[in-house]
């Protein structure tokens, strides 16, 4: 187990740290293609990444989002790990945002499907509560 948990941290490290330095194109790379994405909200949506340029449309939006509300950092609330095979792992994320001053933005939860193996892992599906989390960010610091 203490492999499984190690392999899932090196990948999210990574994530995290593209994330945190706006880096579009090392995001989408963590993305296999094609993506299934279930996005909470009013309705809930259904996107299907089929095309880099697909996915690096919606990444690039949530990034510019992040950029306003003045995203920094985060830290992992809760995480829980299952292995399904050796070749398809799944987590469920409980993170949260910060900004420079360490000041919490915003909190969310994604269930994350992997494929892959070895160190080679891609994000295959996510289903999240994550937008409509960040709108409100953005609507209460008036950039909505």
């Amino acid at each position: 187990m203490i492999e499984l948990v190690e392999r899932v941290q090196r990948f999210r490290d990574s994530y995290r740290r593209a994330f945190e330095r706006y880096d579009a194109d090392a995001v989408v790379s963590h993305f296999a293609l094609p993506c299934h994405i279930v996005s909470d909200g009013e309705p809930v949506a259904h996107i299907d990444f089929k095309t880099t340029q697909d996915c690096r449309v919606s990444i690039e939006r949530i990034l510019t989002w992040h950029r306003k509300i003045g995203m920094v950092s985060g830290h992992t609330i809760g995480l829980s790990i299952v292995e399904m095979s050796p070749r398809i792992i799944c987590f469920d994320l409980h993170y949260a945002f910060e900004g420079a001053a360490h000041e919490y933005l915003y909190d969310f939860r994604g269930s994350y499907t992997l494929a892959g193996g070895d160190d080679l892992w891609h994000i295959a599906a996510i289903t999240h509560n994550q937008v409509p989390r960040l709108l409100a960010c953005l609507k209460e610091r008036g950039h909505l």
